[in-house]
């Protein structure tokens, strides 16, 4: 129980520590950058003026973006979903709209694919204990007093530090 609480105390320190230094900006996207679902009040302003129309594209294999692995849909490919940014300047990445929809997201004209506005991926957070002691991951028990321990923190959430 100990252990419960101390990984989420230290864990929630730790993305603080991470996230704080950066938040002044981290709502200002640049064309191609990667967001996530649930980001709200992103300004997009450096590339989009005036409402448009965006277009999907899916993720390929393992997670990758067309964009990321080099490629762009072809001029036959129509996007999986089409959506409206109303208000460019605080832009909400809606969860019950874009959920399921990750992937690249291009300017749409009807049926003309523009350019990539950015890249939408599901945010994703971990936290293990690591007894370096005892040379083991620690799940639901007790570390020993006097072993020392690591906390490994997995995200895809680092590019936000990017911003």
């Amino acid at each position: 129980m100990i252990a419960e609480k101390i990984t989420f105390i230290v864990g929630l320190v730790l993305i603080l520590l991470v996230l704080l230094p950066v938040s002044g900006t981290v709502n200002i996207i640049s064309p191609r950058d990667v967001v996530f679902l649930g980001e709200n009040d992103l300004d997009l302003t450096s590339f989009i003026q005036e409402p448009i129309n965006i277009g999907n594209f899916p993720l390929g294999e393992q997670g990758y973006s067309l964009f990321e692995a080099g490629e762009i849909p072809s001029e036959e490919e129509e996007p999986v979903d089409v959506e409206r940014i109303t208000d460019p300047e605080k832009f909400w990445l809606i969860p019950d709209v874009f959920f399921g929809l990750t992937g690249d997201w291009y300017s749409w004209e009807g049926e003309k694919l523009g350019d990539l506005l950015f890249i939408l991926k599901e945010p994703s957070l971990s936290l293990k204990v690591w007894d370096n002691t005892a040379n083991k991951e620690i799940k639901d028990q007790e570390i020993p007093q006097g072993h020392l321990i690591d906390f490994i923190i997995e995200t895809n959430m680092w590019s936000v530090s990017d911003r």
